[in-house]
Parts: C-alpha cells; structure tokens; sequence
C-alpha cells in the first residue's frame, strides 16, 4: 500500500510532497530433509557416510514502513534548494524448527538447528540538495544524515544486541552538455547495507550437508560507494551513436563469509566484516546506419570484474587465512538490426566472453574459460492486425578442469499475435516457448576460492494462448 501526495505551492518553483508506503510479506514452508552423504577416498573407496532424516518448519515475515516529506524552494532562475526527511522502518522476523526422528514420529526438537528471532531497524534521516540547471550544466550536490537504530531479540522476546549508527548519503551528479543529444555524466552516491536476518540470525542452516551456515549476531552494516562517468552521442539524422559507461563500487566493512573445511571436504560458514571488496563495469558501443540498406551496426565491449576478500581454513591449517579472490570479464559484441514500419523488424546479437578467475590462497592456479551467446530476434507484420515474431538464443560455456563438459544451449521461442478493436488495445496471442525442447538450467559461480556449477529443472517446450486488453486513457484522448 502506498500514497503520494504533491502539491505545488504559490510561488513558481515551490513544492511540497508527501508519500508514504505500507508492505506486509510473510513466508511458510514445511518439508522433509533427508540426505545420504558418502565421502571417498584418493582410490575412490567410501570411508564415511552420513545420513540426515529431519522435518523441518520455517516461518518468516517482514513489514516495511516508509515516508518522505520533500520540499523544494528556487533560489534563482537556475538554482533549486530541496529540504527532505525520511522515515524507514523494517521489523523482521525468523523461526525455523527442526525435528529429528523419534519412535518413527518427527518430534525431537533439534535445538542446534531452530531458533526464533527478530530483527528491527529504525533510521530517521534529513537532508538537503543544492541543484543547478542552465544551458550547458546541470549540477546537483547534497547529503542526507541518518539515525540509524538496530535490536535483535532472541525467542524469548529479550533484546539481545542493539546498535546505534549515524550515517551520511552524499550525493553529487554532473552533466555538461555538448550538444543537443550529446553529453557527460559523473555520478557520485553512498549508502549503507544493512546485514540481513538469514546472516545474523545464530542458527545452524544443514540444508546442504556440506555448506553450514551458521549466524553471527555480531555483524556491523557495511556502507557502499558509486561512482560512475557515462558519455552519450546521438546525431538524429545519420542514425549514428555512441554509448559509454563506467563505474565503480567499492564497499567499506563488506559482509563478507568465513569458512572452516574439515578433513572430509564439509564447509562451515559464519558472515564477518571485512575490508577491500569493490566491484566495477564498464560498457561502450558504436551504432551507425548504413545508407543503401538501411541497416544499422556496430560493435560493442564490456570490462567487468571485482576483488573479493574473505577468510578461509582449509584442512590441516589451525587458524583462519585472508584470502583475495579477482574475477574478470572481457566481452565483445557486434549489433545488427533494422526496423521497417508495419513491415518487419529485425536485430542480431553475438558477443563473446573471456572469464579469468584467481585467489591469492592458490596464485599459481588461475580458471580461464570463454562463454558467449548470439541472440536474435525477428518479427514480421503479415497485415495491420496479424504480426508473427521469434526470438532465438544460443549460448555456450567452454568446459575447464573443474567442470569438462560444454554447457551450449539453443531456445528458440516463436508467437502469432492478431489485434483487434478500432484502436487495436486487444492483442490475441499463441506462443511456444523452447520450441526446440532443448533449454536446460545451468548456473556457473565463482566465490572466493570455490567454483560451483549448479543444474537445475526448467520448464520447457510449452504453449500459452494469452489475451491482452489495453483499456487506459491517455492525456488529451478523445473517446
């Protein structure tokens, strides 16, 4: 639920508005866990299994409470004085029960995985933002302070922890207009990111027998900082553009995990603070028109990467050890398309990556592995009412030492769509999706010193017959 009040006031330039919002969303799951874990040896013989046979039960809500109240005063004709305050409010809580078997029934509490908790967070901030606006500029800068309040109440309702921070949000944005569609952006912001009740609550997670999450109540919140420069150049007549952006995060106190692995292989995380963790990306491309066709093409290319930092404990070792994990990404595209009105349509689009990965705690080992995807999309418009459209997707992931099969994936969707009504508001539509009955889930991620490569079921080739009725009225429409 919200509301949004706007009001403007007698002098030009003078505003005052009002919003506010209400959001309630709980969560209930119950389920069995059974697991057989077997562990080998270097001759492939097992010397250990373990097995898990629980009933488990998991109830989770959280109501969020926002406000806003913003006032804007014009100093001068290309000067703007905005006055804020804001209220957020978040309550959360967690209760997750697990029972072992007992007499053939599920009803031993298992206390080292349940637990009740809640999680409150109140912060009040106010600000101020100086913004300028002419011809050739626009220019904003301002910072809001915040009290921010956090509790943390154990299954009796007793307040176990509280802290108390005071925060800034600077903000700072600058645009220099070189021409009509042609300018410079550099963007500044900060912020910070409040641990949530999944890494704070101290409770044992077995879902997956060989990754235990455990909570750490101690958790401080991190802040994050963005900085960002983008340039853009569009000329209107030739078609032709020019697109660059990039950007910069690194984050102060990052939640980050510490792990301890057993002889057997078996991992126990705990989340912790840390510093160093930053992330960037950066994209640009180049589009223009050719004459005789009509077509319009260009390149594309993509740097993005990040360094994160976490604390590991491999077998053998007696203490924890830093660890400094860089991934990056190189990518290049080529971009292909033409659009003729109540005629056809059409873009192609293959880039290709090249992924390297590499962890302080293992130099000399780096993964490197090229991945990519060409994707086109196609419609073609049979008569006013009747348009018949298609995309197609294949995407490839090479294979390496850690994961030696090929990941390529072709999906194929295709749609026969027929308007109706004298404003053509009604679309029919018949759609197959994964035509050729070959999508698969696949999810490949690097974290820290680990690699993971996860399959999941997806739904495949499947039909729908949709109806859509656009019945809004625009500004100024006659019926």
């Amino acid at each position: 639920m919200s509301v949004l009040w706007r009001q403007r006031l007698k002098k030009v330039g003078q505003t005052f508005s009002l919003s506010a919002s209400h959001k309630y969303n709980d969560k209930t799951s119950t389920g069995y866990l059974l697991s057989n874990t077997f562990y080998y040896d270097q001759l492939g013989q097992v010397y250990h299994a373990d097995t898990i046979d629980q009933y488990k039960e998991a109830f989770s809500k959280t109501l969020t409470t926002t406000s806003k109240m913003v006032y804007t005063e014009p100093l001068s004709k290309k000067t703007t004085l905005e006055l804020n305050y804001a209220f957020n409010r978040v309550a959360t809580q967690s209760n997750r029960k697990s029972f072992d078997k007992l007499n053939g029934k599920y009803e031993a509490l298992n206390l080292a995985y349940s637990n009740d908790y809640e999680l409150s967070f109140i912060s009040n901030s106010v600000g101020a933002k100086y913004q300028y606006n002419s011809k050739k500029i626009i220019a904003n800068i301002g910072s809001n302070i915040g009290v921010s309040n956090y509790s943390q109440k154990d299954s009796s309702g007793k307040k176990v922890r509280s802290y108390h921070y005071t925060n800034l949000f600077p903000t700072a944005r600058l645009t220099y207009k070189l021409g009509a569609q042609k300018s410079i952006n550099i963007n500044y912001s900060g912020s910070p990111q409040s641990p949530s009740i999944d890494q704070i609550q101290p409770v044992r997670e077995n879902t997956d027998p060989l990754n235990v999450v455990i909570g750490n109540p101690s958790l401080k919140q991190a802040f994050r900082h963005n900085v960002s420069l983008s340039f853009n150049n569009y000329e209107v007549l030739t078609g032709k553009s020019i697109w660059m952006n990039a950007s910069i995060n690194p984050i102060q106190n990052a939640i980050v995990t510490s792990q301890v692995t057993d002889a057997t292989g078996k991992r126990t995380l705990q989340y912790v603070n840390t510093q160093g963790n930053y992330t960037f990306w950066s994209f640009g491309s180049l589009s223009f028109k050719l004459k005789k066709s009509g077509i319009s093409i260009g390149p594309s290319f993509s740097l993005n990467g990040n360094q994160s930092v976490n604390f590991i404990q491999p077998p053998g070792y007696t203490s924890l050890v830093k660890n400094v994990s860089n991934t990056t990404s190189l990518g290049l595209g080529f971009n292909s398309g033409k659009y003729k009105e109540d005629k056809y349509d059409f873009y192609i689009n293959p880039y290709v990556n090249y992924n390297v990965s590499k962890s302080s705690i293992n130099a000399a080992k780096k993964t490197k592995y090229w991945s990519g995807r060409v994707q086109a999309q196609m419609s073609y418009y049979i008569s006013k009412k009747w348009e018949l459209s298609s995309d197609a997707g294949i995407s490839f992931q090479e294979k390496f030492d850690a994961f030696n099969s090929d990941n390529n994936i072709t999906n194929i969707d295709a749609t026969i769509s027929r308007k109706f009504f004298k404003n053509n508001n009604g679309i029919l539509k018949f759609q197959v999706f994964d035509l050729l009955n070959q999508k698969k889930g696949v999810n490949r991620n690097y974290s820290s010193n680990s690699i993971t490569e996860r399959t999941f079921d997806v739904l495949k080739r499947y039909f729908m017959l949709t109806f859509e009725w656009n019945f809004s009225k625009t500004p100024g429409e006659v019926k």
